[in-house]
């Protein structure tokens, strides 16, 4: 099985007598809009897009800034009885809360909760949703060579974020921007992996919940309804814009943008929601759970860099051979 070979209308399943149409499967070279008995109403299939991002933002926040009154603040005033607490900028008081708001522990607390509420949310809505509209999300069984391609192309992308974050550190040398924008993802890197933090909870958050969460809001929601107006190619570019987006890091958007193509042509390739999910979680735990687990010096995590990158220039050298075979137009 090609993994980027175009599916082909004759190797696509006819819908039975009786049975729900099946999804279009269309490929990249050649992908219009939906067609079929589903009326397509843009207007409507971007609101819903937008209003599931929207959620997850506002959500998100919400659940932080909760978070942080529930948690956090009883605490700070029972160790000032009697006095209000200075709340100006570069306080003592100022600077422990936010200490405590940018913990590892803190921000999978409230990935957590956030997950919690929109998890079953958004399964509710994509299963209405698909009795209307049997495109709204795909959810076939992953074949063999799908899960075998998949984890290929997986490596490279985490490979692909590798290289980038050694770039970016050798760019830093020169560039003052770049060298400020390293030093606050550092610190925060840093913070995740703290001796102190919960592994429990950043694992469940980090390498769980948050995948499942951000696929069906992501290439569930927002890239299903996509395709109903747009091509499959569109589709899978503009989801992965808006997943490098709301990373809101320069450092981070970038590679959240690679991982939203792969993983959005992975769903696209398989039609499997599934099989998207597996991938975000394993991305998720090579890149940040296994160097909690064993320390991003073990032996272990060289190993798994060493794959990334034979994966990331096999799938290079794959693409130029592809390149350097493809009949040229007259």
């Amino acid at each position: 099985m090609d993994p980027l070979k175009p599916v082909k209308d004759q190797d696509i399943p006819q819908a039975t007598a009786g049975s729900a149409p099946l999804y279009q499967h269309d490929s990249l070279e050649e992908t219009p809009p939906r067609q079929g008995p589903v009326a397509v109403s843009p207007t409507r299939n971007i609101l819903r897009a937008l209003g599931f991002i929207l959620l997850h933002q506002v959500v998100m926040a919400l659940a932080f800034l909760l978070l942080t009154v529930a948690l956090f603040m009883p605490r700070f005033s029972a160790n000032t009885p009697g006095d209000l607490p200075d709340l100006q900028p570069g306080s003592p008081f100022w600077e422990q809360i936010q200490v405590e708001m940018l913990s590892a522990d803190h921000t999978a607390l409230t990935s957590l909760l956030v997950a919690c509420l929109l998890i079953p949310l958004t399964s509710f809505y994509l299963r209405k949703r698909r009795k209307s509209n049997p495109y709204a999300i795909m959810t076939e069984k992953p074949q063999s060579p799908a899960w075998a391609w998949s984890l290929w192309a997986l490596l490279a992308a985490q490979g692909l974020a590798m290289a980038w974050l050694h770039f970016l550190d050798w760019a830093s040398q020169y560039s003052a921007f770049i060298a400020s924008r390293v030093k606050v993802y550092e610190e925060v890197m840093n913070m995740i992996a703290d001796d102190q933090v919960n592994v429990g909870l950043a694992l469940l958050a980090t390498c769980i919940f948050v995948p499942i969460m951000e696929e069906l809001i992501y290439r569930g929601v927002v890239m299903g309804e996509l395709r109903q107006i747009c091509s499959d190619r569109t589709a899978i570019l503009i989801q992965a814009a808006i997943f490098g987006l709301i990373h809101a890091n320069f450092i981070q958007s970038v590679y959240a943008f690679v991982l939203g193509l792969v993983i959005g042509y992975i769903y696209y390739k398989s039609q499997s929601i599934l099989l998207s999910i597996a991938s975000h979680v394993l991305f998720n735990f090579l890149g940040g759970g296994l160097p909690i687990l064993v320390g991003e010096d073990s032996a272990l995590v060289q190993g798994v860099f060493i794959l990334e990158v034979l994966a990331l220039l096999s799938f290079l050298i794959y693409l130029g051979l592809r390149l350097v075979r493809r009949p040229r137009l007259s």
